[in-house]
């Protein structure tokens, strides 16, 4: 291999990195993260993790809606779903578990309960996937907020391999 051809490999290969970092920015850092405003339900994407957990509470407690959806796909069950609140709580475990089973079971649980709009809380890096996957089975108004965003390089470039591959796996898989 010449030198020529190893510099041009090089080049090809950052420029490729360069433009998948500049691509992701708008999918995974500044995705559209939507102001909370009053919904159905208040629906949030597993795992439950206490940051999430505490955005939904916070959502609930100032009055966003009366209905709190939780999806548990690693079966550890919040004791927010066992004890009695201000609010109704509810729990499943989504089939498949992944964002597109979560987006099926809020198709399914709206269409049971007339649900027309929905507030659904979602890491930042997830957002933009999630939104793509819950608009292909959730006809009503959707609002998106964010609970978390990644605070250092390492758990950005993590973000950035999983939420790439998953969004291609979205895009190739199209339907609710």
């Amino acid at each position: 291999m010449t030198v020529r051809t190893l510099l041009t490999a090089s080049v090809a290969v950052m420029a490729a990195f360069v433009g998948w970092a500049v691509v992701g920015l708008p999918l995974f850092v500044f995705p559209q993260v939507d102001e909370p405003r009053e919904a159905d339900v208040v629906f949030v994407l597993g795992p439950i993790r206490e940051s999430n957990l505490a955005k939904a509470v916070e959502l609930m407690d100032e009055g966003f809606s009366g209905t709190l959806v939780l999806s548990t796909p690693t079966n550890e069950v919040p004791e927010l779903c066992a004890g009695a609140h201000d609010f109704e709580v509810l729990c499943f475990g989504p089939d498949p578990s992944t964002t597109q089973g979560e987006a099926q079971e809020l198709a399914r649980m709206a269409a049971a309960r007339d649900w027309d709009s929905a507030m659904v809380v979602a890491m930042t890096p997830h957002i933009s996937r999630a939104r793509l996957l819950i608009e292909r089975c959730f006809t009503g108004e959707m609002t998106m907020v964010s609970h978390w965003q990644p605070t250092n390089f390492a758990l950005w470039t993590q973000q950035y391999f999983y939420q790439t591959g998953a969004y291609i796996k979205a895009l190739a898989t199209p339907g609710c």
